[in-house]
């Protein structure tokens, strides 16, 4: 399963992006490494929150639709190569089917 969101920060709600990444991070572990945090001032404290939760896009308003739309399709660009791999290998399919027969 592809967990993917787009995250805004709310400080000072007590509730932001990181603390629901952490809460939702046994079920989706990769969910850090898919999420596009998005921010009105990227502060060296959020971004190097950040680096530590292997968030990768960080996003500052206002936002450039072209900085959206690369981030979400390198994220999304992971998983379509991904998928393609055991097509284009016979013998990773034959060891794949092995498992799923």
């Amino acid at each position: 399963m592809i967990f993917y969101g787009i995250f805004g920060l709310r400080i000072g709600t007590g509730k932001n992006a990181f603390s629901f990444l952490d809460a939702i991070a046994d079920k989706y572990p990769m969910a850090c490494e898919d999420a596009v945090i998005i921010t009105g001032k990227a502060s060296p404290d959020i971004v190097n929150v950040c680096i530590a939760s292997d968030i990768n896009y960080l996003l500052e308003k206002p936002i450039r639709p072209s900085a959206l739309q690369l981030a979400v399709r390198a994220n999304v660009s992971k998983y379509l190569r991904f998928v393609k791999k055991p097509y284009m290998n016979p013998e990773l399919m034959k060891s794949v089917a092995k498992f799923t027969t």
